[in-house]
């Protein structure tokens, strides 16, 4: 699938944390992208197909995780593109071998927490983000991403206190 999901996924931590977007903007995009039941993919040409979303996270997204498997940076488009598709229970290994190759970096935990957190591991998902916090120190993404799991977790004080600390951290951050 030349062109297909990666070609549409700017990599970056703040695409990282839209995995999380409460339903606000992002929220709004990730439901009508979950509720749609096919996945658009392009051809050896460039041309569109639509194919079903059960067909594409049986058939497709392995095989785009296996072509990226030894490359972070494709790696953690392609593990993005499913979080923002819904596909976030077919990503799980995937985020566990982003985190080993790319040596816990702050990106990688990031993602790790989102994937953790949208298949409901929400303890699993903290861990990960006070791991980075602890290896690369505090920062807007982090935070950001803490406070969601916070939230999640049904802890809306400590959450604010969270979104509050990053904002101090990263005002114009869009995460």
């Amino acid at each position: 699938f030349r062109g297909g999901p990666a070609a549409a996924i700017i990599p970056g931590l703040l695409l990282a944390g839209a995995a999380f977007r409460a339903p606000a903007a992002a929220g709004k995009r990730a439901h009508s992208n979950m509720a749609k039941e096919t996945i658009t993919v392009y051809d050896s040409q460039g041309q569109p197909r639509e194919i079903p979303r059960a067909e594409f996270m049986a058939q497709a997204l392995p095989k785009l995780l296996a072509a990226a498997w030894n490359d972070p940076q494709l790696l953690a488009q392609q593990i993005t593109y499913a979080l923002v598709e819904g596909m976030h229970a077919g990503v799980v290994d995937a985020a566990r071998r982003l985190d080993e190759r790319d040596g816990g970096s702050e990106r990688s935990k990031v993602l790790l927490a989102a994937v953790h957190f949208q298949n409901g591991g929400h303890e699993a998902a903290e861990e990960a983000l006070r791991e980075s916090r602890s290896k690369h120190g505090e920062s807007a993404v982090t935070v950001v991403n803490l406070a969601r799991v916070r939230a999640g977790r049904g802890d809306a004080a400590e959450s604010e206190t969270l979104l509050a600390r990053a904002l101090e951290l990263a005002p114009n951050q869009e995460n």
